[in-house]
């Protein structure tokens, strides 16, 4: 397998990438693991994160880097990356939130699922619970693949 993000320097580009992918596959219906992503690819993600730090960026930042969150938060699990922050950072500032706020970020993730036709199992994401339900177990069919 090679890296998705081989020529890839900076987020934005990698959300390009990841938008383009799911597009393309759409049709058929999405799951976050159908990416061929490698570890080297998630690690690049995660580094990108970890230099941003979620908690600090502007809502619209979240809407445009949605695809790069999901696929980083995911992967993070199914490689199993303990010492990932994604997921650390993003349930961080959900606590910073109010009510509205949160629900607000959680649908802005969330959103890709329903623009790129990505499984969504049936969660809700008016509650951040939905969303990490659903990375949850798009994770696990991603470990599914690789048994």
């Amino acid at each position: 397998m090679k890296n998705i993000f081989k020529n890839t320097k900076t987020i934005l580009e990698a959300e390009n990438v990841l938008a383009e992918y799911f597009t393309r596959n759409s049709a058929k219906g999405n799951y976050l693991s159908d990416l061929p992503a490698t570890e080297d690819d998630i690690k690049f993600l995660l580094s990108e994160f970890e230099k941003l730090n979620l908690t600090l960026i502007p809502i619209e930042y979240c809407y445009e880097l949605r695809l790069s969150i999901l696929v980083a938060w995911t992967f993070s699990l199914t490689f199993e990356f303990t010492d990932s922050s994604i997921r650390t950072q993003f349930l961080s500032l959900t606590k910073k939130l109010s009510q509205h706020h949160l629900r607000y970020y959680a649908e802005t993730v969330a959103s890709a699922f329903e623009d790129y036709a990505l499984a969504s199992f049936g969660h809700n994401f008016n509650k951040v619970e939905g969303l990490t339900n659903t990375i949850e177990m798009h994770a696990s069919l991603s470990n599914q693949k690789s048994a």
